[in-house]
């Protein structure tokens, strides 16, 4: 996570934050920022509300991005403690969850200006339907794609950011998107830094 984007940060959503240490990270490097950390399977998430609770700007969310508000269940498909996914489930129960969409977190509709996620194949789901208000709204995605755990991830994805007008990079596991349209210089960028 670790780019130059050009602009100051002023609020992140930390989509799978885990454990929280991509949101103490952006805390530290944009300490002026507010931070949503949304974390959805229930011990990863005992362990981000204490790994910020010295950070008044990062706020935790006990739930995971979804397309809606649909009720979702933590499954664990052996991919490790990174690596819990969810699945819709339409009875409540004591494990399920409520989802959360970008547009519920983003109510007031303000710009987003790092929208992070490593949502473990959800993205296909989020990206594929009611992202018309959120996504142009969106200045820069940071997003681990997971088409070894849900089929046709990158493709959906890919085919909505292409409504857009954003370029991206990759930088290890992540693609980087920067919305042309929200970036005040929009020369060409090149390896880490954005120009």
């Amino acid at each position: 996570y670790d780019i130059d984007l050009p602009f100051t940060p002023k609020y992140i959503i930390d989509g799978g934050a885990n454990i929280g240490l991509s949101s103490v990270y952006f805390a530290n490097k944009y300490p002026k920022c507010k931070i949503i950390a949304v974390e959805p399977e229930i011990e990863n998430y005992s362990l981000l509300v204490k790994n910020i609770e010295n950070y008044g700007n990062v706020s935790a969310l006990h739930s995971a991005i979804w397309k809606n508000n649909d009720l979702l269940e933590v499954k664990d498909k052996g991919y490790g403690l990174r690596g819990f996914m969810v699945e819709e489930n339409v009875q409540e129960s004591e494990t399920s969850i409520k989802a959360v969409s970008i547009n519920e977190i983003n109510s007031d509709n303000q710009i987003i200006d790092i929208l992070k996620l490593d949502i473990e194949g959800s993205e296909k789901f989020v990206f594929e339907q009611n992202y018309q208000k959120w996504l142009p709204n969106t200045r820069c995605i940071i997003i681990e794609l997971h088409d070894e755990m849900v089929e046709n991830c990158s493709k959906i994805v890919q085919e909505t950011i292409a409504k857009y007008n954003f370029k991206q990079y990759e930088k290890d596991e992540n693609i980087i998107f920067i919305n042309m349209d929200l970036t005040i210089n929009k020369q060409v960028f090149k390896k880490d830094v954005l120009f």
